[in-house]
């Protein structure tokens, strides 16, 4: 998952610098090179943080596993709002916190 955010920014950086230069046919080539290659990476890294995410986190872990809730349409982020509200337990807001 990481290595292919990392290379969707790379693409980004490359495309950035493709910016700079003049507008030619080679330039627009490369520009929807790079756009086809951030996309991609991006739902590679989608796939890759969907397949761990029960490994990760056990909320969604037992929510995945409940596969015939999600058949259902059943809303990821609601169960696990509902869970929460089952135990009776705030959500905790995590502040930013400023380096300085």
């Amino acid at each position: 998952m990481h290595y292919h955010t990392q290379a969707a920014f790379d693409w980004q950086a490359q495309l950035m610098k493709l910016a700079t230069l003049p507008a030619s046919e080679e330039t627009r080539d490369a520009m929807a090179v790079a756009r086809r290659e951030i996309e991609r990476c991006r739902a590679l890294a989608s796939e890759d943080a969907y397949k761990i995410a029960p490994y990760i986190h056990p909320r969604l872990a037992a929510v995945a596993v409940s596969s015939n809730e999600l058949q259902k349409g059943t809303d990821i982020i609601a169960a696990l709002l509902d869970d929460i509200d089952a135990k009776q337990r705030e959500p905790k807001l995590i502040e930013n916190i400023e380096e300085g």
